[in-house]
């Protein structure tokens, strides 16, 4: 409904009708070219790129190009009518496509940049212009974008610009991610003003006007108690991060009053690319990613994308060997011009040692920085996803989504937690000590115009033995 309202307002805004006769018709595909990124995309027409377009009518086989080629297309309705375009594939240049769509019609092109006119050889006489009517669509995918500013958000069941929801939405982008080299959850949405973030190193509950924040992923809430809370995946998984504050259930139907932090996913692309990063930092930590994608047959209309990641490190306060381990990979097809289906699947282990923090000594001073309170046996944690995603666009904006999300998450924590003062002469204190086993399954699904269906969830929680004993502070 919303995409509907928004071409009925561009339509009555020039002054004519959606299917009025002798109306200029423009095509004004990629969002990336539409927001200024112009000497990208400029440069980029040079350059052969996969394009794939069936034999269909011409008008159609024109929107397939300017979404291929991000190039708008401008054309009075008259000029294409009734004529048909071959079917074009191959490594071209989107003038060579063109030229091979437009042979045998005697439609001529001009081509400034991006912008592309169409026209047949004049016969005489003065040509009368009808309003023009502008069409587009929303993409809110950062990579490859080069800004900070992203322009639409998939927090709700749709795309949606910025300005069409009505509280506030900051987006992490894939290049700030990148610029400002963000390696965890807690340090990207500690960019986010009125956020606050409380609890423990690798468990961090993140907190909005009084209330706590939800997790979603690609748009869908999912609901595992407190496994959800304490979700912390691997960067290298995403695109952006999209964080909404205040009550989510205007776009999503579910969720907490404090918002809600959405994680997109990265998905494959329609040209080949790889790339790869070490970093090294102190307290020896660790880091090699690896993130390859492209098409997979000569079409491109199977795309995939693999992305691998391992990280090490210590701490200053002496914790060793806190690990992180991640595989994703995702297919993605297209049904028809219009129809896509997306099949993926994620493996995130993390291995850390929990530190809650240090008491003060029984005089009132605190404890030397690099002290440790707590258990230094390693805990763990395991997340599995298996997702599978469908969008459809229909000829007049309408657009139909469906997706699933299986999820199981496995946690093995040990807490070693101060629970009094310490003894200065002797360094004891009083802690309790425990184990706790847990185990969360999610079943999550979202259709689009229709509801969310609300997830189920099984949960599964084992403590091993817990206690109060005397423990010396290592100082």
């Amino acid at each position: 409904m919303m995409d509907e309202q928004k071409t009925r307002g561009v339509s009555k805004a020039t002054g004519s009708g959606l299917f009025g006769r002798g109306s200029l018709k423009a095509l004004t595909i990629s969002m990336a070219l539409a927001f200024g990124a112009v000497p990208i995309q400029v440069s980029a027409q040079e350059t052969p790129m996969q394009i794939s377009i069936p034999a269909q009518s011409l008008s159609n086989a024109l929107i397939q190009l300017g979404e291929q080629a991000s190039l708008q297309i401008f054309y009075l309705p008259e000029t294409v009518s009734g004529l048909n375009a071959p079917a074009v594939a191959g490594s071209l240049t989107p003038d060579q496509a063109l030229q091979r769509l437009l042979a045998g019609t005697g439609i001529e092109f001009k081509r400034n940049g991006n912008s592309v006119s169409l026209s047949k050889p004049a016969s005489g006489g003065a040509t009368q212009l009808a309003p023009i009517m502008v069409q587009g669509s929303l993409d809110a995918t950062t990579e490859g974008t080069g800004t900070y500013a992203a322009q639409a958000v998939t927090i709700g069941k749709g795309t949606y610009s910025l300005r069409e929801i009505p509280q506030s939405v900051t987006v992490i982008t894939n290049k700030q991610l990148q610029d400002q080299n963000i390696q965890s959850v807690a340090e990207a949405v500690n960019q986010v003003p009125g956020v606050t973030i409380s609890d423990t190193e690798y468990k961090e509950r993140f907190w909005s006007r009084g209330f706590q924040m939800t997790t979603q992923q690609d748009g869908i809430p999912f609901e595992m108690g407190n496994a959800a809370y304490h979700y912390r995946p691997n960067l290298a998984l995403f695109d952006r991060i999209e964080i909404l504050r205040g009550p989510t259930g205007l776009l999503t139907g579910t969720g907490e009053p404090g918002g809600s932090v959405n994680f997109v996913r990265k998905m494959p692309r329609s040209e080949f690319s790889a790339s790869g990063a070490l970093t090294a930092g102190s307290w020896n930590h660790y880091q090699g990613e690896l993130d390859v994608t492209g098409p997979l047959n000569n079409e491109g209309t199977l795309r995939g994308r693999a992305v691998m990641a391992y990280q090490t490190k210590d701490t200053f306060y002496g914790a060793k060997d806190n690990k992180d381990n991640l595989f994703y990979g995702v297919i993605q097809y297209d049904l028809t011009p219009r129809t896509n289906i997306s099949l993926g699947a994620s493996y995130l282990k993390r291995d850390y040692t929990l530190s809650y923090g240090l008491p003060l000594y029984t005089d009132g001073t605190g404890l030397p920085r690099d002290a440790f309170v707590g258990s230094d046996k390693l805990s763990s944690h395991t997340d599995k996803d298996i997702y599978i995603d469908f969008n459809h666009e229909f000829l007049n904006a309408w657009k139909l989504k469906g997706a699933y999300n299986y999820k199981k998450s496995e946690m093995d924590t040990y807490v070693a937690q101060a629970q009094s003062q310490v003894d200065p002469v002797t360094g004891l204190g009083s802690m309790s000590i425990g184990r706790t086993v847990a185990e969360a399954e999610a079943n999550s699904w979202i259709t689009w115009p229709l509801p969310t269906r609300p997830a189920t969830r099984a949960w599964k929680t084992t403590w091993i033995g817990i206690g109060t004993v005397s423990w010396p502070a290592r100082r």
